[in-house]
């Protein structure tokens, strides 16, 4: 997936906030709107940004995190 002409630093906040809200409608609501390689391919997007721009990682990304909170 491409995200357009976007800055690296813009494209990559913009993924952190889609795959937050996706992960959220996932675990929280079971009520998912993209399939699983759609969301595959914005999580490697995320991980290809931040291993090119290590200064943008963010300490709550997603690639941070070992597993879901309890419920």
């Amino acid at each position: 997936m491409n995200g357009g002409m976007l800055e690296p630093a813009e494209r990559y906040r913009q993924l952190l906030e889609e795959l937050r809200e996706h992960n959220y409608r996932y675990h929280n609501l079971n009520a998912a709107i993209i399939d699983d390689n759609t969301y595959d391919a914005l999580y490697r997007e995320l991980v290809e940004i931040e291993q090119t721009h290590p200064e943008l990682v963010d300490p709550d990304s997603l690639t941070r995190r070992v597993g879901a909170p309890l419920t």
